[in-house]
């Protein structure tokens, strides 16, 4: 199939676009075009030295990215231009696994034991409970031996200081567990008293979605499937998750064709450099995606800016209310999140639209990696 596919490429006459890596029925797209054939020369080896390897790394010794047409060079280079990047800000942010899910029950700091947690301190999050800009996805069920053992949630139902199940709690006094929990090194304080960006550690490279990231609520733990980041500067926060949300950065991943979300990649991603007008935007959307429960009330209430009212959907129709923007308030309340699906969707293409616009892609470079 391979072969076809080549050979079917280098006869394309170049009409048309080069659909993408999958079809509409997510079959692997062996179609052959002329723009799937890439030409990769000193210019383009340099430039994937500067976004996959080392400072320094000769272009002859430059990772190859997994590539399925020849446009997206020109959107890798707009990567490459970026003015900052997490990697640059050295000692402003602290990232740790927290607790490793073998170590961690071996020294007694928590347990195995699914149940629902008492508070937000016995929540210790797996990869299961959340997906992109969503943290509360899936509940693991009474029962919860193997990865499919989780339930899908309704947010239209869950309570206002919902907590799912959790399937580990700490297994000694609340002293004992919070003397053992990381700090950061600015100021000694426990890394659950932060709002923290995380990421599965897990990558998919063959789903919808690559990069998986939330934000954790204040107080909770997690177990080694996930990373988290505190930053010591708070607008960090928002900087990095809205852009990591964001389809154009999860392109960026997948291009890596690696399958751990590493500190090496995560320092990699661009951070959001945009005026006040369209990061305002970025971060609305964003903090109404995550906000979904009172436990993220301080976040909300953190970055709440009089100009949220004053937005709108880029769209009219029927399904969306552009009413909720004028009533969103700076104290936190359920108005103030998206629960409804469709809203959910249209935020994040939203997102995927405006962070492109940041990162000066243009709309059909959009088109190309989605």
């Amino acid at each position: 199939m391979i072969l076809s596919c080549t050979v079917m490429s280098y006869s394309h006459e170049g009409q048309g676009i080069a659909l993408g890596i999958k079809d509409d029925n997510n079959n692997w797209n062996i179609q052959g075009h002329r723009r799937r054939i890439i030409e990769v020369d000193s210019k383009a080896l340099d430039l994937f030295a500067q976004l996959y390897d080392e400072p320094g790394t000769l272009a002859l010794h430059a990772r190859l990215p997994a590539l399925h047409a020849g446009e997206i060079l020109s959107v890798l280079e707009k990567f490459a231009h970026q003015p900052r990047r997490l990697g640059d800000l050295k000692n402003k942010y602290y990232p740790t696994e927290m607790w490793h899910e073998t170590n961690a029950q071996k020294d007694g700091t928590i347990r195995y034991d699914t149940q629902f947690p008492l508070n937000v301190e016995q929540w210790i999050l797996s990869g299961s409970h959340f997906y992109v800009g969503l943290p509360l996805y899936r509940t693991p069920q009474t029962v919860c031996r193997q990865h499919h053992d989780y339930d899908p949630l309704d947010l239209l139902l869950l309570p206002d200081a919902y907590l799912p199940r959790t399937n580990y709690i700490p297994a000694c006094d609340p002293i004992t567990y919070h003397r053992r929990a990381p700090k950061v090194p600015w100021d000694g304080k426990r890394v659950t008293e932060f709002y923290r960006y995380a990421s599965r550690e897990m990558l998919s490279q063959s789903g919808e979605r690559t990069l998986i990231p939330l934000i954790l609520p204040k107080g909770i733990g997690h177990i080694n499937t996930s990373i988290s980041y505190v930053f010591k500067e708070p607008e960090a926060l928002l900087d990095f998750y809205s852009m990591t949300i964001a389809l154009p950065i999860d392109f960026r991943v997948k291009s890596t064709g690696m399958g751990h979300a590493n500190t090496t990649l995560l320092g990699q991603l661009p951070m959001l450099n945009a005026s006040d007008l369209l990061r305002g935007a970025i971060y609305l959307r964003a903090l109404m995606l995550t906000c979904l429960t009172s436990h993220y009330a301080d976040l909300w209430s953190e970055y709440w800016k009089p100009v949220f009212c004053e937005d709108s959907w880029a769209k009219a129709d029927a399904r969306l209310d552009n009413g909720l923007f004028h009533k969103l308030t700076p104290r936190w309340t359920r108005d103030c999140s998206l629960h409804i699906y469709f809203e959910r969707r249209q935020a994040l293409v939203e997102i995927d639209v405006l962070v492109a616009r940041a990162l000066g892609l243009t709309c059909d470079e959009l088109c190309t990696i989605y």
